[in-house]
């Protein structure tokens, strides 16, 4: 018995030995950077039996996929990297692992961004294209007079940029002047700032002066942004608010007075109410 448990220790100490061994094999040509001989040596069955084996082979494996790729695929490489418990690793291939995978971070997000940027591009090249073609369409329809095409064209563009927007509603004021609708007619007008000098800027302004002074659309262009800024009507505003939303004073005031207090109905005309209690919005109709 005494004999059977020696010959174990010495087999156990010669795995041992030889377990180590293999490693340092492949430690070596790992700190070479030698990864295709050190993976042959990790595919061997005889090294599979050698410390952290999964962690050293995932780990050559990232540096092959790395060296060897044309189109080198970062996620891939940093889920390999992943997989690897560093903690049981001895100093030197902990630093070295550490140390790729930071550079492989880096460059994954390098590569991130000149993917954003080159999708960036390409959608401003886009826009730009399109851009151009739909100033080709404006001045072909503004040539004919064909205003309702203009509108329609240039509403695609109108939040994004001044001159679309210009464009746009000078096109719905000579629309709005064929149904002789002169109130959207002077509305649309307000809405190209007097100061504007772009493409269509003569025309503008002498449409612009059949009107009002330059002073006097100064003027208009200040109350509009004082109405833009204004609030619609909703549930519980006070009347003082509602008097300065954007429906403004009501045509007429029905009021009724109780026990319980005043209810309000205000009438503002085309089907539109405003229902208050004690001076508090409790009801809207449109």
């Amino acid at each position: 018995m005494k004999k059977m448990t020696i010959l174990l220790l010495i087999l156990l100490i010669l795995g041992c030995s030889s377990n180590a061994k293999k490693k340092l094999i492949v430690t070596d040509l790992i700190n070479a950077g030698n990864w295709k001989e050190a993976n042959k040596n990790l595919d061997n069955e005889d090294f599979f039996d050698i410390e952290n084996w999964k962690g050293m082979h995932l780990y050559v494996d990232a540096r092959l996929e790395y060296d060897s790729s044309d189109e080198v695929t970062y996620e891939s490489i940093v889920s390999k990297l992943d997989e690897i418990n560093l903690d049981s690793y001895d100093e030197e291939l902990e630093s070295q692992i550490k140390e790729f995978k930071s550079e492989i971070m880096l460059l994954k997000e390098k590569e991130r961004k000149e993917k954003e940027q080159a999708e960036k591009e390409k959608e401003q090249q886009e826009m730009n294209k399109t851009y151009n073609e739909t100033w080709g369409k404006i001045k072909i329809a503004m040539n004919n007079g064909e205003f309702s095409k203009v509108a329609s064209y240039a509403f695609h563009f109108e939040d994004v940029d001044k001159e679309f927007n210009a464009i746009y509603n000078y096109a719905n004021y000579h629309v709005s002047g064929q149904d002789d609708n002169e109130y959207e007619m002077i509305s649309y007008l307000t809405n190209i700032p007097i100061e504007y000098e772009g493409k269509y800027a003569d025309i503008i302004m002498k449409e612009k002066l059949i009107y009002y002074s330059v002073d006097e659309w100064r003027n208009k262009e200040k109350e509009a942004e004082i109405q833009r800024n204004k609030k619609p009507p909703h549930i519980g505003m006070t009347a003082d608010e509602l008097y300065e939303s954007t429906w403004r004073s009501p045509k007429d005031i029905n009021k009724t007075t109780n026990s319980y207090g005043t209810s309000e109905q205000w009438v503002y005309g085309n089907g539109r109410y405003v229902y208050l209690d004690n001076g508090i919005v409790t009801s809207i109709q449109e």
